[in-house]
């Protein structure tokens, strides 16, 4: 059900926003996908703190990497979902960026929302997690709380303590665990940019009204075009 969908908010790591959707085009599709009522004022303070107010009306092509993954973190959070998803969600930001959406998880965790964070950026997780599974070559190695850390030692400290001792086993016994295939990371983007799009399975007619603008600006687009020559 969409409300079920509402619950839950993906934020990828290649980030796929619709090339002739405008910034807050782009919150309104989702509004009127998952159904949203008062939605506005969440949304403006969404595009506020992540710097997109002032570019409320650029077309997604015209977004750098960097302000399509802000838009994008905008987009599932607009619905309030109680579990996020974030694969990877520091990579391309800049330290603006990367300041207000570790701040955004912070309030996110204090207000009881499930997070589930994939990354490699392990420091820049240090303040924010209660379990982590360490993998290594597709297998989890340890699954720790924060309470067993040792005093002084870091997530880093622990990650790179249990991935050292399980290549020193590795090396004893190389026959033990095999390696597993590594998916191309090609592979990776296609699929994160294919599962991105969870709003497509509850479209309503309301919606259109939004798609039917992406028709007729890309008519005119190229009418334009075709004027030209």
């Amino acid at each position: 059900s969409v409300e079920a969908k509402r619950l839950l908010g993906y934020i990828p790591e290649f980030p796929a926003p619709y090339q002739m959707l405008t910034v807050a085009e782009h919150l309104e599709f989702i509004a009127r996908a998952y159904r949203l009522t008062d939605w506005e004022p969440l949304a403006q303070e969404l595009l506020t703190r992540f710097e997109l107010a002032d570019r409320a009306a650029k077309l997604g092509k015209e977004l750098s990497k960097g302000m399509q993954q802000k838009l994008s973190v905008c987009c599932a959070l607009l619905p309030r979902p109680r579990v996020v998803i974030l694969d990877e969600p520091l990579v391309g930001l800049d330290p603006q960026g990367i300041r207000e959406l570790k701040a955004m998880i912070a309030d996110l965790r204090s207000a009881g929302c499930a997070l589930l964070i994939s990354t490699h950026m392990i420091a820049s997780m240090d303040d924010n997690w209660d379990t982590t599974l360490i993998m290594k070559d597709g297998r989890i190695q340890a699954r720790c709380r924060r309470g067993e850390l040792a005093p002084g030692e870091s997530l880093e400290d622990m990650y790179f303590a249990i991935v050292d001792q399980a290549e020193g086993q590795a090396a004893h016994q190389p026959n033990r665990h095999a390696p597993q295939p590594v998916a191309h990371r090609g592979t990776k983007q296609a699929t994160a940019q294919a599962t991105h799009q969870p709003v497509h399975r509850v479209i309503d007619q309301p919606v259109h009204q939004v798609t039917d603008r992406v028709t007729r600006r890309g008519t005119e687009q190229a009418d334009h075009q075709a004027g030209a020559r």
